[in-house]
């Protein structure tokens, strides 16, 4: 007991000494019990002794970005979407954080070459060709501005008065072109002259250049005083690849060019019918498509007239109509396979004669649905005589040839059926000459399917393998059966047994 209190009071002891001289605690001598932690060694504060731009991510300067995009114009080849993305980012980033890079002439005479070699339409030019065409028009002695060439550039010059103040200023019509005669860059660019002297190309609005984006094309529509307000007016059309063009109008407020379209319009023409020159309205018409397959446009007249600051819109309130040529009578005369045969006849040659051409689209196409109508009516010679003449005329990989050479093919097989032949002309191209619905609603109204026969296998005598059969059943309506088969594309159609002995067709919702 003595010696388990000895030892108690050792230990006590020997916990206070270290309390009270801690310096004990870093006694280098071995620690008295085996399970004791080693003391953690002193800090080393050291300062760092390699460059900064080890620690931190190196900054970008103007020369950095400027040798990227270069070197990612100079890598581009035609279709890669994600490097054209990548150098629009680019000059983004330029623009937005050094704003005056690309207006160095040592950077521009470096990048214009590699941009104008790049893909066309891949690259957008105008934050290098516009300062580059301003300083090269500051250095021309003569006044007033004339016409020039430098660096692949070709400079047009069309006098104008934009901001009402001399000295003159001018549009100028700036165009490249490559080896072959193609379009790379073209491009009007407004430039208001000072009494100072030098010019100033224009940076508001952001008007475009072609090709690029959707831009195809660009179009100098006229300069002028089109609202009598003293000052000349900019009229540009955009061909953008649609049905109608875009036109663009801009006019001096506010110490820049602005749109002088209402807010929220959009000018579209397929057609100018009267220009806007001293003041008048411009009255366009507007294109609608109304059938692809005919080739058929409609039409309506709009009148922009100069009110309350604005060229605003004023439609014609009949609103659309058919263009008088005979695609839209062929149209309008539709749906010519579900007449009778002899009818649709009568009626394609009644249209015939204000066809312009034999080789107008509306009268190739109407020969096609001839040579198919025979095919329906049974006289199958006579359809692939026209068909070979048809053929013999036609341009190679053209929609004619397309069309006469699945239809001469699909006659060649054996124990073919009417209507596959006109499946093979609505899968040879697209608007293909031939409707499968239309041509089954003429059968099943001059040969109904009989009631005391399967449809199934009433269908299959006319080429039709039926995929589905149930039975729908309506409030109010008798029961009908409803089948659903493919050729060139899926089809359902209704049978109900309205009349004892035949059923009653109709073409059915999916």
């Amino acid at each position: 007991m003595r010696r388990y209190r000895g030892f108690v009071w050792f230990t006590l002891m020997l916990l206070a000494g270290l309390l009270v001289n801690p310096g004990l605690a870093q006694d280098p001598r071995p620690p008295l019990f085996a399970t004791n932690t080693p003391p953690a060694p002193l800090a080393v504060i050291s300062t760092p002794s390699v460059p900064i731009n080890r620690f931190v991510l190196r900054p970008w300067q103007a020369g950095d970005l400027v040798e990227v995009l270069y070197t990612r114009v100079r890598q581009l080849t035609p279709g890669a979407i994600e490097m054209e993305n990548a150098i629009a980012l680019t000059q983004y980033e330029l623009t937005r954080r050094f704003p005056r890079a690309l207006q160095d002439a040592k950077v521009r005479q470096r990048l214009l070459p590699a941009m104008l070699a790049a893909p066309i339409g891949s690259i957008d030019l105008r934050s290098v060709a516009r300062p580059f065409i301003e300083a090269l028009v500051n250095q021309q002695a003569a006044a007033p501005l004339i016409p020039f060439e430098d660096a692949g550039f070709q400079v047009d010059v069309l006098p104008a008065n934009l901001d009402g103040i001399a000295p003159e200023d001018a549009v100028l019509h700036v165009y490249a072109a490559d080896a072959a005669g193609s379009p790379v860059y073209d491009d009007y660019v407004p430039v208001i002259g000072s009494a100072s002297g030098p010019y100033r190309v224009l940076d508001s609005p952001d008007l475009p250049a072609s090709p690029l984006d959707s831009v195809a094309a660009l179009e100098l529509m006229g300069v002028g005083d089109f609202n009598r307000d003293g000052l000349d007016e900019l009229a540009i059309a955009l061909d953008d690849g649609a049905l109608n063009r875009e036109l663009r109008v801009l006019g001096w407020r506010g110490g820049s060019l602005v749109s002088l379209v209402e807010p929220g319009k959009v000018i579209r023409y397929g057609e100018i019918v009267t220009w806007m020159a001293g003041g008048s309205d411009l009255e366009v018409k507007v294109y609608r498509e109304e059938s692809a397959a005919w080739q058929c446009l409609g039409e309506q007249a709009v009148t922009w007239r100069w009110s309350a600051n604005f060229f605003r819109p004023v439609p014609d309130a009949d609103g659309y109509f058919f263009q008088n040529t005979a695609n839209c009578l062929f149209y309008g005369a539709e749906p010519l396979y579900a007449q009778p045969i002899d009818e649709a006849r009568a009626t394609i040659g009644d249209i015939l004669p204000f066809v312009t051409s034999e080789d107008d689209y509306a009268a190739q196409r109407t020969q096609v649905i001839q040579a198919m109508l025979a095919v329906f009516d049974g006289d199958v010679g006579s359809a692939l005589a026209l068909a070979l003449d048809l053929d013999s005329r036609a341009e190679p990989g053209s929609w004619l040839a397309q069309q006469t050479g699945a239809f001469i093919s699909a006659l060649n097989e054996t124990d073919v059926k009417p209507l596959a032949v006109c499946a093979s002309l609505i899968e040879a191209s697209p608007h293909g000459a031939c409707n499968i619905d239309d041509a089954l609603a003429r059968l099943f109204d001059e040969q109904p399917l009989v009631r005391d026969r399967p449809i199934d296998e009433q269908l299959l005598e006319l080429g039709i393998t039926v995929q589905n059969q149930q039975t729908v059943s309506t409030v109010g309506r008798a029961d009908r059966q409803v089948v659903r088969f493919n050729l060139a594309g899926e089809h359902w159609w209704a049978f109900a047994p309205l009349d004892p002995l035949v059923y009653t067709a109709e073409k059915a919702d999916p």
